[in-house]
């Protein structure tokens, strides 16, 4: 104790710090260059810049603690003299690359939070002794738990962060390019890692061992060097993941090549297998959850402007699921991409709720969406609802929707549904077939086979066996409910509007066929028999190529052409057909289905025939050739130069002799369907019948018939 004059006396006693450590408030008072220290009172001590304290005793104190940064301690004076003994660390320097680097407390106030800064590359380091100053300087690399890569960093060395082993986060600077041998060698909790577009090579097992790592993101859009053992033991890996379908593309040959089932393409936050089958480099859509992630990235606000997605599989949903997909596109979020089908099929959709814009996509803003087929499907919704598209302001073409798809209006006001799509606003639908069965819950209004409402372009599409149902103020037309806008080379077969029967014609479009341009007219099948051909090629304006036939407007001309061969002497080709008009070689469609067959049909002259007589010698005769139409035959002499099959008795009104010819088959009825009655009937007049000659080819008469064969006054068979 030092005692003034005078004054109150003060206990004081002094306090002994380690290099490193200091007492950084007032003394309260010097003497001969000694700091006293008052009892009862608490002083400050400080570690050096760059230094925290790990372990800290004061000998000697009533109390001491160290702040939760570790950065300072407290003492209050007690009776004695202080004595202080204290671990330091350090956490930031300067490494010999001119890099700083420095460690900052995580949640739980250790100092594991590791930043890398400057300008440059960083060393490469010795992986012997970990050499790194966050090993020699601050032993506590096996802590780290997170290390940043300032921005300016330009590389990553050799052995950085080997044996980190709790390092879980890395968040590598806009400026890297390399990530060094082994940097990330046994950093065992990593499990993702994003390389950003700056790294353009991985160097010789940059992240080997990393044995909880499951995906890396690598967000250069090109080609990245790969060197050896890279993800070697990297056992969790499940993703490499690029930022688009071609940069995927950019890394498949070298060692890439080991990681053809782990690479994917991002959109948006969802991941895609690539494919360059059909074309360029696209999205993969394979699974229906691929068109579930597909539809969560866009109706999230992934803007899909320029992608490509191409289906390389069919898709089978769930069906016994009431509600198992969202149509990709909102009307916040548009589908702005391109789609292409492949011809392939998705299945199984079903979708019951009361929202608008329903369909595969819900609203398309200048999307191209091509060869899609649905088919089983129910799709229970509000308006603006189609098959392939519920809101369309792009390009659908040649999207099929089959018959077992079913379009349900769930309230009354759910207008604008269609088979393909429900509103065509300023898009265009082309190229596109639908049979499917749309109903309404009444009060409803705007209902085709195609498109509910066109205010866009509908060209060269088949409603074929579509079922629509009657719409307020008759909206509804096996192409369109209304159009306002484009039809052209629109088609419908054997639909069912407003009725439970099938409409013919006249139901195309608001309850009328628009045929200007063809916009919304029947079409029929022409059914060809066994040497039959149509010489006339399809075209858009004559009707629609579907299933492997031929739908023909009505009105079209065709010419008929026929593979029957050289027509024998006395016959000429000839040309039937159930409906429509023939006139010549020229068939002209009708307002029915129509099968046409030919067969060669009599002159109907005399011709001078050879035949052999019944005594063996040839002789000459002149007969009218015979035909299937001569069912009723007058007196004298015919040949049969041509196959005859006949359907029902051939009548003999005279004496009738028929020369067969040689190779030619005259048939009455058959085993199957033998004819009623008598199969040659003439019983007061004789029936001859003579061969042409003699030889292994010479004709044959057939006869199948319920009652007689030949019931005639006289027979002679020679």
């Amino acid at each position: 104790q030092i005692v003034a004059p005078g004054a109150t006396t003060k206990e004081v006693h002094t306090i002994s710090c380690p290099s490193g450590l200091a007492v950084t408030s007032n003394p309260y008072f010097t003497y001969n260059s000694t700091k006293y220290y008052k009892k009862d009172e608490t002083y400050t001590l400080t570690a050096d810049d760059g230094k925290v304290i790990t372990a800290f005793t004061a000998t000697g104190a009533a109390t001491s603690s160290v702040a939760s940064d570790k950065r300072t301690a407290t003492v209050k004076i007690g009776s004695s003299d202080v004595t202080v003994t204290a671990t330091l660390q350090t956490i930031s320097g300067t490494t010999e690359d001119g890099l700083s680097w420095s460690l900052a407390q995580d949640g739980s106030g250790n100092y594991t939070r590791l930043t890398i800064s400057g300008t440059g590359a960083m060393k490469n380091y010795n992986a012997i002794d970990t050499s790194s100053p966050w090993y020699t300087d601050a032993p506590w690399g096996n802590g780290v738990t997170s290390v940043t890569i300032g921005n300016d960093v330009t590389s990553i060395g050799r052995y950085a962060f080997i044996g980190c082993q709790s390092l879980a986060t890395a968040t590598i600077g806009s400026s890297v390019t390399d990530i060094g041998q082994k940097a990330f060698d046994h950093c065992d909790a990593l499990t993702t890692v994003t390389l950003p577009a700056s790294v353009t090579s991985l160097h010789q097992g940059a992240f080997y061992n990393c044995v909880k790592l499951e995906r890396i993101d690598i967000e250069h859009d090109g080609a990245v060097s790969l060197a050896g053992q890279v993800f070697q033991n990297d056992a969790a890996l499940q993703y490499i993941v690029f930022p688009s379908p071609e940069a995927e593309q950019a890394n498949t040959t070298g060692n890439w090549t080991a990681f053809a089932e782990k690479r994917r393409a991002k959109f948006g936050n969802q991941l895609f297998a690539v494919t360059t089958e059909g074309g360029p480099a696209a999205y993969a859509i394979a699974t229906d959850d691929d068109l579930r992630n597909l539809a969560t990235a866009v109706n999230g606000g992934t803007d899909s402007s320029g992608k490509t997605f191409r289906q390389t599989d069919n898709i089978d949903f769930d069906n016994t699921q009431e509600n198992n997909y969202t149509p990709i596109g909102n009307s916040s979020h548009h589908f702005c991409g391109n789609y292409d089908g492949q011809g392939l099929t998705i299945r199984g959709i079903r979708i019951n709720n009361s929202n608008k814009y329903q369909g595969i996509f819900g609203w398309t803003d200048g999307a191209t969406i091509q060869g899609i087929t649905l088919a089983d499907a129910i799709i229970t919704s509000s308006e603006y609802t189609g098959g392939i598209v519920g809101y369309n302001h792009g390009t659908v073409s040649n999207c099929h929707v089959a018959a077992d798809v079913f379009i349900h209006a769930v309230i009354s006001g759910a207008d604008s549904h269609g088979g393909i799509v429900g509103n065509n606003n300023n898009g265009t639908v082309s190229d596109c077939t639908s049979a499917a069965t749309l109903t309404s819950s009444g009060g409803n209004k705007y209902y085709g086979g195609i498109a509910g409402y066109n205010i866009g372009t509908l060209s060269h599409n088949l409603a074929i066996g579509a079922v629509v149902p009657a719409a307020s103020d008759n909206y509804h037309g096996a192409i369109s409910g209304v159009n306002n806008r484009t039809l052209q080379n629109n088609y419908y077969h054997a639909c069912r509007v407003a009725s439970n029967d099938i409409t013919a014609t006249n139901v195309g479009n608001k309850s009328a066929d628009v045929t200007a341009n063809n916009g919304a007219v029947p079409a029929f099948l022409v059914t060809l028999a066994d040497g039959v051909t149509i010489q006339t090629e399809m075209a858009d304006d004559l009707g629609f190529t579907y299933g492997g036939n031929d739908y023909w407007r009505t009105g079209a001309a065709l010419t008929l052409g026929n593979t029957l061969g050289e027509a024998p002497e006395g016959y000429t080709a000839s040309y039937v057909t159930t409906a429509g008009t023939l006139n010549g070689t020229t068939l002209t469609v009708g307002s029915a289905d129509a099968t046409v067959s030919a067969t060669f049909r009599s002159d109907g002259q005399s011709h001078t025939v050879t035949y052999i007589k019944a005594d063996g010698t040839t002789g000459t005769h002149d007969a009218i050739p015979l035909d299937a139409t001569m069912t009723i035959l007058a007196a004298g002499w015919y040949y049969v130069g041509t196959n005859i099959n006949y359907t029902q008795t051939v009548n003999l009104d005279g004496d009738v002799t028929i020369i067969l010819g040689d190779g030619c088959t005259m048939s009455v009825g058959t085993e199957q369907s033998p004819v009623s009655g008598d199969g040659i009937s003439g019983d007061d007049y004789s029936f001859s019948i003579y061969a042409q000659s003699t030889g292994d080819s010479k004709g044959q008469l057939h006869v199948n018939a319920t009652d007689d064969a030949i019931y005639a006054e006289n027979v002679t068979i020679s």
